[in-house]
Order: C-alpha cells, then structure tokens, then sequence
C-alpha cells in the first residue's frame, strides 16, 4: 500500500508512517518499499507481539 493511503486511512503524516514501519521491522517483520508500489509486508516472525496480535482481533470482528 502506498504511504499517501496509509496517512489517509490513519490520519497521520508521512514522517510517522515511516516510523511506524521502522518500528516493525526492528521488531522483525520484513517490509520492503517500493517507489510507486508502496510497502509491502514479506514475512512476520515467529513470536507472538501485543500490538500484531491486538490488530489481528480487531480485524476478526
């Protein structure tokens, strides 16, 4: 998904989107970025994280 989407679905800049990413990639999910294709997620490690786990719920509903 492109940056510009993600900022507009979540209301917040581009400077926080990249923050966002970085913070998952440290936290071991592999993201890469592509000019005009945006970010696309690869893979998600193995162990379980509250914030992943959190948003996968809310989607179940």
């Amino acid at each position: 998904m492109a940056g510009t989407d993600l900022c507009q679905q979540l209301g917040v800049t581009r400077a926080a989107v990249w923050s966002h990413i970085e913070s998952l990639r440290e936290a071991g999910f592999e993201i890469i970025a592509s000019p005009h294709r945006g970010y696309q997620l690869v893979s998600a490690p193995d162990a379980l994280l509250a914030v992943d786990l959190q948003s996968r719920l809310v989607q179940a509903k």
